[in-house]
């Protein structure tokens, strides 16, 4: 009886939550697996006079690692919190808020979001934080389906360590060990089944390190996508989430502690230290990836990436493409990828 008063009332809170919403809530498609699509998806609590801006969100087994870069306040974090939350309320019965949803069932879903000291156990916020991505790091190895949401990992610590954290992070979780680049000078000398090889999990990876990026140069599973545009030579923050990364001024930093009310003086002289530091540093200071390859090279590099990705989406159990349409379509790919770059193409595949 008990059992049965509290089924009925979490199915009664469920329907009063969205009979209640003004916005648009939809019955998920909840599969035993199969890829991640959210259309329109939205943060869930409807807070009075704040409307949060929908997004869409896809992951998959074969871009099951996605990349988000940012500015401070752009919505990368309630964007995370929104697919968890989606994601929970799908698997539990309930109504989610977007206008479509298709949710594979997760075994676990690991998060590593927010900062705070322990002081009960006698942690540190960035010892919390590691404490936190080990479990992560080692659940991502069980045979399970999990749902890894990272927020601004590294944060706590150094620039160089921060980086490194982040990056040796996100191979772990996207990839084994045994799977990462082989050469130290061109890290695109990886064999088809290490750049297919990719984990389980399905990841989603906030970071403010935009030299993080360049993983999507490195394994054909990762996807970039970042907050805001650039539109008449003006950086727009809309909150709505676009591909590729962070391209805004790297000073972004500064202009907000500005616009929160830091006087003159402060500011000035911080513009005056970074510009000291930047003229230390080579280029404008950011994390970068030293690939060893020229830009011809790297655009090559690219190219075989995205080939090796359209011809596995080729594979795909349960296609419906017919052998005209399959021919037509890997024509294009050979054109677009290819075209006349075939003679340096294949004296590239034969080195490797």
């Amino acid at each position: 009886m008990v059992d049965a008063v509290a089924l009925l009332d979490m199915c009664h809170s469920f329907a009063d939550c969205v009979a209640s919403s003004n916005n648009v809530w939809c019955r998920p498609v909840v599969a035993d697996g199969g890829s991640l699509a959210i259309r329109e998806g939205r943060f869930a609590i409807d807070k009075a006079g704040f409307d949060y801006v929908s997004n869409d969100t896809f992951a998959g087994p074969l871009s099951n690692f996605t990349l988000i870069s940012g500015v401070n306040g752009g919505g990368k974090s309630t964007y995370l919190k929104q697919i968890g939350i989606i994601t929970v309320l799908a698997q539990i019965g309930s109504y989610v808020p977007a206008e479509e949803a298709f949710i594979p069932l997760r075994d676990l879903i690991c998060t590593r979001i927010g900062t705070g000291d322990d002081f009960e156990h006698n942690m540190s916020s960035f010892m919390v934080e590691m404490k936190e991505t080990s479990y992560i790091c080692d659940a991502v190895k069980a045979p399970v389906r999990s749902l890894v949401l990272i927020d601004e990992l590294g944060r706590a610590t150094s620039n160089e360590d921060g980086v490194a954290i982040a990056w040796a992070v996100a191979e772990q979780v996207s990839h084994t060990r045994a799977r990462r680049r082989e050469s130290k000078t061109n890290p695109f000398n990886q064999s088809s089944s290490q750049l297919l090889h990719a984990s389980s999990a399905l990841t989603f990876f906030v970071t403010h390190y935009t030299g993080l990026a360049k993983l999507r140069s490195l394994y054909c599973n990762v996807t970039n996508l970042t907050f805001g545009r650039i539109e008449n030579a003006t950086f727009v923050s809309d909150h709505k989430v676009v591909v590729g990364s962070c391209a805004i001024a790297s000073s972004y930093g500064i202009d907000m502690a500005q616009s929160c009310g830091w006087s003159k003086a402060v500011v000035a002289n911080a513009r005056d230290i970074r510009s000291s530091v930047m003229a230390r540093m080579k280029g404008d200071g950011s994390v970068r990836l030293e690939t060893g390859l020229d830009a011809a090279a790297t655009a090559i590099e690219d190219d075989k990436s995205e080939i090796l990705k359209r011809l596995c989406m080729a594979e795909q159990k349960g296609s419906v493409v017919t052998d005209d349409e399959l021919k037509q379509w890997l024509a294009e790919t050979y054109d677009m990828h290819v075209g006349e770059k075939r003679d340096v193409m294949l004296k590239s595949l034969t080195l490797e």
